[in-house]
Formats: C-alpha cells, sequence, structure tokens
C-alpha cells in the first residue's frame, strides 16, 4: 500500500492511498479532531480522479474543489478509484462475480482507511456511512 500526500487545506490533509487494483483518496483530519467516522463515496465520475488517467495537477484542482466544501466538518470521505473500471460494468444483479469482487475492494478498502486513521492517531467511530 502507498501513501502519497495530495494537498493539504485548513484542518485535513488530502492523502491518495493505491494498490495493485484499486485506490482511494482519503480526507484525514489534522487539526481540531481526534475522532472521525468514515464516509464512502462511489462517484460516477471517479475517472476524472484517477491518477494513472490524469494529470497530478488536473487531479488536485478536482480534489480540492470537491473536499474544501467539507473542511470545516469532522468527516473522513473516502472516495475510490478502481482501476479495472469495475462500476462501469456492474450494470445487472446476475453479475455476481463482479459484485463480489465489489464487495472485497470495499472491505479492503475499509480496513486500509482504518487502518491509516489510527496509524495517524485518529480514532475512528463505529459509525460507517
Amino acid at each position: 500500500m502507498k501513501e502519497t500526500l495530495i494537498y493539504k487545506l485548513n484542518k485535513h490533509n488530502i492523502y491518495y492511498i493505491s494498490t495493485p487494483s484499486y485506490g482511494f483518496y482519503i480526507l484525514v483530519p489534522f487539526t481540531d479532531y481526534t475522532d472521525t467516522n468514515i464516509v464512502l463515496r462511489l462517484k460516477g465520475n471517479y475517472q476524472s480522479y484517477d491518477l494513472n488517467k490524469n494529470s497530478l495537477e488536473s487531479v488536485t484542482e478536482e480534489l480540492i474543489n470537491y473536499y474544501k466544501s467539507i473542511d470545516n466538518y469532522n468527516v473522513t470521505l473516502v472516495l475510490p478509484i478502481f482501476y479495472d473500471g469495475i462500476l462501469d460494468r456492474i450494470r445487472t444483479v446476475e453479475d455476481l462475480v463482479l459484485y463480489q469482487r465489489l464487495d472485497g475492494y470495499l472491505g479492503n478498502i475499509f480496513n486500509n482507511a482504518y487502518a491509516f486513521l489510527t496509524k495517524n492517531n485518529i480514532k475512528v467511530n463505529s459509525n460507517i456511512y
């Protein structure tokens, strides 16, 4: 798991955590908050945040515009990036293999987000949204 600091807002840092199969951005509080809730958001336009397909400058601008509106709130927002385009390929409930793969990705993302936050001395509340 590779961790990269992307940008520092007033009360949070934006990190990019990457693995071979997926990555995610995580908003990590560094002032005012010692505990947080994890919120995961699946965005339809997640590919515009993919560093493998877009420049660091354009991705950073997108992230700042998205995250700055919640910088004053005690929330850890996670934005997943799936390298295999799985969200674009899931169309029906019958596609059980893709749903199981997505389920595995999301479980790993929550676990990695939790581990990253606790490593940075942030207590994670039991609520996950």
